[in-house]
């Protein structure tokens, strides 16, 4: 992938309208398919932090943060032990959208899940 698109897709990432953030979005999950591993991971390290979006703090951003969920689920298998490493008690993070995510992801989630 080019830089210059790797670029474009971290500045609307980092913006702070849902318009700009879900265009960000539309190109990831437009560029996942073609990617090996090794991309789809610095594709993944700027589309994760949305994660951490509060729904309730910004009920605007509820289509990003679902979007987000969506497009992480499209990233394959390499991304369920990233998932469950989040899961981790000791974090303070919600938990919902890397649950909603490993969901989304069905049978391929569950024995990583279990074997946890």
């Amino acid at each position: 992938m080019e830089e210059e698109l790797y670029g474009t897709i971290g500045a609307l990432l980092a913006s702070t309208e849902p318009d700009e953030i879900l265009e960000g979005l539309e190109i990831v999950s437009g560029q996942v398919p073609a990617l090996g591993e090794a991309e789809s991971r610095r594709l993944f390290e700027l589309v994760y932090p949305l994660f951490y979006i509060d729904p309730l703090d910004l009920p605007g951003h509820v289509p990003v943060l679902e979007e987000a969920i969506a497009v992480v689920a499209g990233f394959g298998q390499w991304v369920i032990p990233v998932l469950i490493q989040s899961l981790e008690p000791a974090m303070s993070r919600p938990k919902w959208p890397l649950l909603q995510t490993l969901g989304r992801m069905g049978a391929d989630a569950i024995a990583p899940l279990i074997a946890e």
